[in-house]
């Protein structure tokens, strides 16, 4: 027997997904599996698994409440939105929330539970087009599919954020200094060489990993390998704390996506070939002109006013430069947007060569303060203006906007404090850009320079994929065919079992263990897989890939779920172990586990008389039952024997007693206790359909307890029910209070394990162990050849964990943990606990309860 479990692959691909009803064979012992499905998403737009009603002041809550299979371990949510908008998110069903941060994974300080609910506040003024809600959970629910945009990015760097001293900022730009090596100075974080020499595949996401922010690169100074990219980037909430974002980067193939207007409250660069009427309307005075040529907007005794957009609490930027010493830059700071031109309530800041108007702010045609510091026409100057409530602060700049050379401000008293946003000329003059960001400002952003560490990274890879408004794979538009590969996973221990179950459509499934070396092509939904059966090559890195292709219909085929399950298969013998004493002509029981097998798969059994030198055949091939009813031939006698079962495919996949034991002849020594009727049927499911009396029960509990050879085990049992509409796979799913697997103390159990299952501890001998162990049959009325009943198993136990006995209720002080935590090896007295099962289902009350 092994001293440790075998150690099963934890495939950790992010968060999110709903519980999902496979179909198929019924639940193993304890795979590990590893579920990647789309976000829950409730959508103004109707796209999403929920529709979202237009929201725009006042506190929301979801009225679904969604389901998960396991305890949740893990929150994340994300939400487009305007203005100001805060969630709550709620584990056990709305009875208690925990505040969220946009795109940050909420890991504790949240009540457990397995229904999922989130509410919001917005402020007024605010709207919210879309929420997107993923999670961890304790029956392997680990990750979505990735992020497209990410595919192909092998570096990442986290980069935390300060936090605002006066409170919570939402959609916020902030600037940083991006390096391209070490040698990089003036850098807060740089990419160690492994950037494009255009700085184009920079990507940054939210705490999760998987959040894209939008960024904007500026302009990039200094030269090879020295050279620092200004970027701006979109943070959608920034707590008072601060937080953590993403850098990845190192991806030569790399679409650019720098888009300021996707940054920028309002943004501008005038790289077409006429105005943008979505952002702009006209004004010409008389033979006034407008013109977009050479990437700037070209104003000649002309204006240009904001269409829709209007300027609150912002800084506006541009860079702009006037033809002569004749003319003017303007920027009309706010304007009544039911005026079609400046009137006397508009704020504006001009810049030109006149005496005593240099640099002024204005209202209406009323000039309030002045810079006379001069210009230079045919040069271009950074502008920039803060305006807060009806306090404007006017400031001119360099280009790079790094020094200041100019500044006036004042307080517009009673003033406007929103209005449309414009630029003018009487003269005329040229414009490069004009953004416009939140007023608020976080400078430097970044809370610690140059130190941040570089990870590798395995992603996912897209190929003509997509992720659509609902979270689900699909095709890319237009494309007839795509591919995804999931990212690799590093296992400690060679894979030899694997599978693949996914919900919706795909065209084909291939698996691989060795890290995409090889792979096991044409995979079936639901079917497992052997390394020893030659099915594919063991290895120590587990992935998948699947093709989608265009099909008849005019729908794209979408997948909304993949479960991935690998395993060492590893078997573990359970009994005996070693110290027993048999009695030769008896019927003894042996009893193994072989996690990740399927109940058909072949196993063989062996025996030593001499101490493990030589083997020979109990039984081959044995069908994985986990128990077997070995009759010892008369006259067997030993002093050193030995059982060992092994992968009946691969014999050197095996486990055998770790201590020797003794086979004695009938009537000499101590007779080991007797198999009752429920230890000993005429099947090797030990089982039978004769009841014991609870006295009885209890009874022999308590004497197999004291018994001498009684070791501590630990019992891993069920805690929620599984069911299937055939009573015959019905029959073959464990309930709640099956004893899943026992072990003997002190061994390795797998996260999940720990917080789906119930793990107590207490003293068996291996009689106690395959009684336990031991499923409800029922005789069919017919005989075999040679006079044996023929049975049919009713329920995978016979025996029953009274789990009523266990507070297993969630409570506020196991902060999320699960509730079955409290009682993690807890030493138990099992004649208390243990109940029988009756055909049909039921429960046979012991009445021993205390």
């Amino acid at each position: 027997m092994r001293q440790a479990a075998s150690i099963r692959g934890w495939m950790a691909l992010g968060l999110l997904g709903c519980a999902l009803g496979f179909g198929g064979a019924p639940a193993q012992a304890n795979p590990e599996s590893a579920t990647v499905q789309s976000a829950l998403t409730w959508r103004v737009d109707g796209s999403g698994d929920y529709p979202l009603p237009h929201l725009t002041q006042g506190t929301y809550a979801s009225p679904q409440v969604v389901p998960t299979s396991g305890q949740v371990k893990a929150l994340t949510a994300t939400w487009t939105f305007e203005g100001q908008v805060t969630l709550e998110l709620s584990a056990d069903g709305g009875l208690h929330y925990a505040q969220a941060v946009n795109g940050v994974p909420l890991t504790s300080g949240f009540m457990g539970g397995n229904r999922l609910k989130w509410r919001a506040a917005l402020s007024p003024d605010s709207q919210l087009t879309e929420v997107r809600l993923s999670y961890a959970d304790s029956s392997g629910v680990v990750g979505t599919f990735g992020q497209p945009e990410l595919s192909g990015f092998r570096y990442r760097k986290a980069i935390a954020i300060k936090g605002p001293a006066s409170g919570e900022l939402f959609n916020n730009q902030i600037k940083l200094l991006i390096g391209e090596s070490a040698r990089a100075d003036s850098a807060e974080v740089h990419c160690e060489g492994r950037i494009r020499s255009d700085f184009a595949d920079l990507r940054f996401t939210a705490a999760d990993g998987a959040t894209l922010l939008p960024h904007y690169r500026e302009r990039l100074d200094g030269t090879s390998p020295n050279r620092v990219a200004t970027v701006w980037v979109k943070i959608p909430h920034i707590p008072r704390e601060g937080l953590v974002i993403y850098l990845y980067y190192g991806n030569g193939s790399a679409r650019d996506l720098s888009n300021g207007r996707a940054v920028f409250d309002f943004f501008d660069d005038f790289t077409g070939q006429r105005l943008d009427p979505e952002l702009w309307k006209v004004k010409t005075d008389g033979q006034g002109s407008v013109t977009v040529s050479a990437s700037q907007l070209h104003l000649s005794a002309a204006s240009v006013l904001s269409a829709a957009f209007q300027v609150k609490d912002h800084v506006v930027e541009v860079l702009a430069s006037t033809k002569t010493d004749q003319d003017d830059a303007r920027l009309i700071i706010r304007s009544d947007p039911a005026a079609s031109s400046s009137n006397d309530t508009s704020q504006v800041a001009y810049a030109s060569m006149y005496q005593g108007a240099e640099h002024v702010l204005a209202v209406g045609n009323i000039v309030k303060a002045n810079d006379p510091k001069p210009l230079s026409a045919g040069t271009s100057y950074g502008y920039r203006v803060r305006a807060r409530g009806t306090r404007l602060v006017f400031e001119r700049y360099d280009p790079a906007f790094i020094h200041r050379q100019a500044s006036v401000e004042i307080d517009d008293a009673n003033g406007l404090t929103a209005g449309t946003l414009g630029l003018r000329s009487d003269g005329a003059a040229s414009y490069d850009w004009i953004r416009v960001r939140k007023e608020a400002s976080l400078e430097p952003p970044v809370m610690a320079t140059g130190t941040a560490l570089e990870e590798s990274v395995q992603l996912p890879v897209f190929t003509n994929i997509a992720v659509a408004p609902n979270g689900n794979l699909t095709l890319v538009d237009g494309a007839p065919q795509g591919v995804y590969q999931s990212a690799g996973v590093s296992t400690s221990s060679l894979t030899r079992i694997v599978a693949l179950r996914w919900q919706g459509n795909v065209a084909s499934t291939d698996l691989s263990a060795n890290g995409g070396l090889s792979y096991r092509v044409g995979c079936a939904n639901g079917s497992t897989y052997y390394a020893a059966k030659g099915e594919f090559t063991a290895g120590r890195r587990v992935q998948y890939r699947l093709a989608m292709a265009r099909g008849d219909s005019q729908a794209l085929p979408e997948l909304q779920a993949m479960t991935l399950d690998y395993d060492p298969g590893e078997v573990t013998l359970v009994s005996p172990n070693g110290k027993e004493q048999w009695v030769s002509g008896t019927t003894q029981q042996i009893i193994w586990t072989a996690v990740g097998h399927e109940r058909t798969y072949p196993m063989k059994l062996g025996y030593s008389l001499d101490g493990g030198k030589t083997y020979q055949d109990i039984a081959s091939p044995v069908r994985n039952e986990g128990a077997y009813l070995w009759s010892l031939p008369a006259g067997m006698s030993s002093e050193r024997a030995l059982v060992r079962v092994s992968d009946g495919h691969d014999r050197s996949v095996l486990d055998a007693s770790d201590h020797v034991f003794s086979i004695i002849a009938a009537g000499v020594g101590r007779a080991p206790q007797a198999l009752s009727s429920i230890a000993q049927p005429q099947s090797a499911s030990v089982a039978t359909s004769e009841s014991v009396a609870p006295g009885d029960l209890a009874k022999l509990l308590e004497e197999l307890s004291r018994d001498p050879r009684a070791t501590a085990h630990e019992l891993l049992i069920k805690t929620t029910d599984a069911s299937h509409p055939d009573p015959n796979k019905d029959a073959l799913s464990y309930k709640a209070g099956d004893v899943v697997l026992i072990r003997p103390a002190g061994a390795e159990w797998s996260e999940t394990e720990k917080h789906s299952f119930l793990i107590i501890q207490a003293n068996l001998t291996p009689e106690a162990v395959a009684m336990l162990m031991s499923s409800l049959e029922i005789p069919t009325g017919e005989v075999t050849t040679d006079g044996k009943p023929v049975m049919r198993m009713m329920g995978r136990r016979k025996f029953h964990i009274d789990l009523d006995q266990f507070d297993l209720a969630p409570k506020p002080a196991d902060q999320g943990r699960p509730a079955v935590l409290r009682h993690f090896r807890k030493q138990e007295k099992l004649s208390a606990l243990v109940e029988e099962r009756k055909e049909g289902g039921g429960i046979a009350p012991t009445g021993l309860a205390q």
